[in-house]
């Protein structure tokens, strides 16, 4: 009997902790919106870098839920110089008795300020939040009030989605690209669930993560423009935040900023550098460290949503070290020329109609471009191995958001182009009963977030134009059903100017990729190219005249996609619901390269 006991007991010591997450947040809404007297908005609020949910109240009460057992929040304080404000956080407990939780005074600040506290065992417990001005001309700002604690079962796996901006999927190692320039990424594909033929919808950073986002096509969410009408809704955020995860991001800013409504949903969102020329391919390494520390730092079994982004491989091309020049030196002999942001800018990535790069510019321009694509690959694998230990039980998402092409068919860059250099990018995913396997279907980005979810067993309450992959990734018999991928574009820079007309002319281009063959349709002026993707991958040559009856059915789809459905367009939120794009975030997108002065998102 006794050693049955002790055997009994010894189960019982090995039995996994409970999931930890967030049981309460004061967010304004949502499945786990804590309830504030007097009843507060909430909304995405950026100070210097950083973003967080600011509670449009100095001096409120929040009633805590029963099961937490832990309160994070962030003060921050908007003042000139010599100003001062005291922030106090107070509990109450069931008998009315009420004791300091936390309580400070903070000079004006350059960026939120983060604060984590234990609560007292209880019931009926209530934390006052109060923030008082000690110098004439502060304001001090509540953010992001997260209660957490255990959440009941089952517990679902964590997700990390990692955004590596411009990387094009034919020129990785394992697709199309020198050999040596992504070792660890091509052993990653290998060992995970990896989309050959994965497409994004747009190739553009800002249209490109709202498809990634919100699952819809750009015809949908209609965020192709630099100062877009609306401001995306993020539902994949939204819905997996109210399921009680921590969700968190580290971006490198530009159109992946806030200001987009890429905050909306997130407790916690940095862009980087807020000095953003410094940022420029060269803050792979500090994002990624953020990101690291920000995990090491949760308490065990806590549930956590994280979103990593970087532009490290977006032009200008500036490689970063030695071994990235000597890299590029050995793709380009005889070549070893490197060349300042302001000279790519000016002579390669928007050449006018009287001069165009040369063979030999281009060919070291993709050199460089190959040689931070190395760079990354290094960076990307050490960050995977150091959090190891917090992603054992984690869906891993890795993709990019659109390639980059180097003169084919006249184009340098990514904005002007539909051909698959620009709009062929990796996908995959790893992690627990996820089946390591290759596929070569056609997939697209807006899948992405139907599969997160359904891997997680969270429901998909709006209509999308995505579909969900998992049952393919959990089941190696099954095989994945054919279907159309889409991307369209609607601006074109160097067309326009080779035109005449202004650089933010309109334009109206939809790629459709279905089976072998894939169609490009435009109008105005009204054209149709066809490429064999089977036996012309490099889409070297129109084949419309050869295959008419595909030109047309792909057409017919084209035309189908170019009728919007009113029920998938996102409503324009309110004004108080995300920040407008700022002049720190315009600065941002100049110094990618982007003309931001118009209204569309002209691009190199």
């Amino acid at each position: 009997m006794a050693g049955i006991g002790f055997a009994a007991l010894l189960a019982c010591g090995t039995d996994p902790a409970p999931p930890r997450g967030v049981v309460a947040r004061l967010s304004g809404g949502g499945a786990r919106s804590a309830e504030a007297l007097p009843p507060v908005t909430t909304r995405p609020f950026k100070v210097t870098d950083g973003t967080r949910q600011l509670v449009e109240s100095a001096s409120f009460e929040v009633a805590v839920p029963d099961s937490a057992d832990r309160v994070a929040w962030s003060e921050a304080l908007f003042a000139p110089p010599g100003a001062k404000g005291r922030f106090e956080v107070r509990i109450r407990d069931g008998a009315k008795r009420w004791s300091s939780l936390d309580a400070r005074v903070l000079a004006p600040s350059t960026k939120w300020n983060d604060f984590e506290r234990p609560l007292p065992a209880g019931r009926n417990r209530v934390l006052n939040f109060d923030a008082a001005t000690l110098r004439y001309g502060a304001e001090p700002l509540w953010g992001s009030i997260l209660f957490q604690g255990a959440l009941a079962p089952p517990s679902r796996p964590n997700v990390l989605l990692i955004s590596l901006d411009t990387l094009g999927a034919d020129h990785l190692g394992s697709f199309q690209g020198p050999e040596g320039v992504s070792p660890n990424l091509d052993r990653w594909l290998e060992n995970s669930a990896s989309f050959r033929r994965s497409y994004a919808q747009y190739g553009s950073t800002l249209a490109s993560h709202a498809s990634i986002f919100s699952a819809l096509y750009p015809v949908h969410h209609q965020m192709f423009r630099s100062q877009p009408s609306r401001l995306l809704r993020t539902s994949l955020v939204r819905t997996i935040a109210d399921a009680g995860y921590h969700t968190a991001a580290f971006t490198e800013g530009g159109f992946v900023g806030g200001g987009y409504g890429f905050a909306v949903g997130f407790d916690r969102y940095e862009e980087g550098n807020p000095h953003f020329a410094e940022q420029m391919n060269s803050w792979a390494d500090k994002t990624f460290d953020a990101a690291a520390r920000w995990l090491e730092a949760l308490a065990p079994q806590q549930q956590y949503f994280l979103f990593v982004h970087t532009y490290e491989v977006h032009s200008p091309y500036l490689p970063r070290d030695a071994d990235a020049s000597t890299y590029a030196n050995r793709l380009t002999p005889g070549d070893e020329r490197e060349f300042t942001a302001s000279a790519q800018f000016a002579r390669m990535m928007l050449p006018d109609r009287r001069e165009h790069p040369s063979p030999r510019d281009l060919d070291r321009l993709e050199a460089l471009y190959h040689s931070e694509i190395r760079s990354l690959d290094a960076l990307l694998g050490d960050f995977l191995r150091r959090i190891e230990p917090r992603t054992r039980n984690t869906v891993i998402v890795l993709l990019s958001d659109h390639g980059e092409q180097f003169g084919e068919w006249g184009r340098v860059g990514h904005g002007d182009s539909l051909h698959d250099r620009v709009i062929h990018v990796p996908l995959a995913f790893r992690g627990p009963g996820i089946v390591p396997r290759v596929f070569d279907t056609p997939t697209q980005l807006v899948d992405v977030m139907p599969t997160i979810l359904d891997l997680l067993g969270l429901p998909v309450s709006e209509p999308l134009d995505g579909r969900s992959l998992a049952p393919v990734l959990r089941d190696p018999s099954r095989t994945l059903e054919p279907r159309p991928a889409y991307a369209e574009q609607r601006t074109t820079r160097q067309r326009c100017r080779r035109d005449g007309a202004s650089s933010t002319c309109p334009v109206d281009r939809v790629a459709v990729i279905d089976g072998r063959f894939k169609l490009v349709d435009e109008r105005s002026p009204d054209s149709q190219r066809l490429y064999d993707l089977r036996g012309d991958p490099l889409e070297t040559r129109d084949v419309a005249r050869e295959h008419p009856e595909e030109v047309a059915r792909l057409r017919a789809l084209a035309s189908a996609y170019r009728q919007p459905d009113k029920q998938k367009l996102q409503p324009v939120p309110e004004p108080a619901d995300a920040p407008a794009p700022d002049e720190d975030m315009l600065r941002q997108l100049q110094a990618l390269g982007y003309e931001v002065g118009g209204a569309t998102e002209a691009q190199p």
